[in-house]
């Protein structure tokens, strides 16, 4: 239905690769019903454009600047890129398979009859939007910092497009295996084949079953945690921790920018010389903080941190809880201001 383009376009506000969906529902408009095409593009464009100006307008740009400058400045990796396609299409081999096969049977059909059977169209529908999600989610993790979630899109259609396959296996083994000179019986056939591709997915389900024990932390891990918010809690001052700012209010203290917004801002210094955090620099070189919490990859590898901070005690082992999905990174170095000792009074300087 044309009236999916209000659908669509308000993907754009939720994920800006839900551009992707607006051109597929097009391309579906115009395949179902070619008439309907300008109504579809004339209302997605209103709602895409029109949205996108009401917001930028109410911002004073930075909506914009939010949803497309900041994240165009993250580094693009085509490797990653084109590796996401073995990812995803291979992660569930028994998914793209079925799906494979199923298509082409259709094709197979078509060409002997020139006719597509009922039972294909579903299957036709959902292997394109797998298509095109399976570009979305290449796309998105080829983006700097992006996480596997980004293949969420394709595996989800993709499913639908291996569901929508069993009938459609069904219809064209009948079709195929329909003929004079063939004994067997035919009923069992057709419904073999899509048992075996139906056995075949459940098979891969339950390999890939949800196990949430591998995402619990431990009892150490609690532990650790506990004992790094006290170590926390005990830093005289205002404290920043750029990679975790929340254990800074579990330790009852004021959090300060996350490292990603550090590095939004400041990754885009090549094309707009200059561009920093307003008040970082100044914050850093008066030694604002009494002291950085930094994890073992962190803004001193980006940032000239050693001007105004030195490391000054790695923390323990028993301090340092894992972490079991996104970046896997751990606290490992609390760094003081970099300043000259001053002895206590009376005491002899060697």
């Amino acid at each position: 239905s044309p009236h999916s383009s209000q659908w669509v376009a308000l993907a754009f506000f939720c994920k800006q690769t839900g551009v992707f969906y607006v051109v597929l529902g097009g391309a579906i408009v115009a395949v179902i019903n070619w008439r309907k095409v300008a109504v579809y593009v004339a209302t997605a464009g209103l709602i895409g454009l029109g949205g996108t100006q009401a917001m930028n307008t109410a911002t004073d740009g930075w909506f914009w600047t939010y949803v497309s400058k900041i994240h165009r400045a993250h580094d693009f990796n085509m490797d990653r890129f084109w590796r996401s396609y073995g990812l995803i299409l291979w992660h569930f081999r028994a998914l793209t398979i079925v799906v494979a096969v199923a298509l082409v049977a259709v094709l197979v059909v078509y060409i002997r009859t020139r006719k597509l059977p009922k039972q294909a169209q579903p299957l036709l529908l959902w292997s394109a939007a797998f298509a095109v999600s399976t570009v979305v989610g290449a796309v998105g993790w080829g983006t700097e910092f992006a996480h596997f979630n980004a293949y969420m899109p394709a595996f989800l259609h993709g499913a639908l497009a291996a569901g929508a396959a069993l009938p459609a296996l069904a219809a064209c083994t009948k079709i195929l295996l329909d003929r004079p000179n063939l004994r067997f019986d035919l009923e069992l056939a057709v419904n073999a084949v899509p048992a075996i591709a139906a056995l075949a997915l459940g098979l891969a389900l339950i390999h890939a079953r949800w196990r949430p024990a591998k995402y619990i932390p431990t009892d150490a891990d609690v532990a650790a945690g506990d004992r790094l918010i006290e170590r926390v809690r005990a830093l005289d001052g205002e404290v920043w921790m750029p990679s975790h700012p929340w254990y800074l209010v579990l330790a009852g203290k004021q959090p300060h920018v996350h490292r990603m917004g550090i590095k939004d801002v400041t990754a885009r210094q090549k094309r707009t010389p200059g561009q920093i955090v307003a008040g970082l620099d100044d914050a850093l070189r008066n030694h604002r903080f009494s002291a950085l919490v930094l994890d073992d990859r962190d803004l001193f590898l980006e940032l000239p941190l050693a001007q105004y901070y030195r490391p000054a005690l790695k923390i323990p082992a028993d301090e340092r809880p894992h972490l079991y999905t996104g970046a896997i990174i751990t606290p490992d170095t609390i760094w003081i201001p970099a300043i000259a000792p001053r002895p206590p009074a009376g005491a002899k300087v060697v």
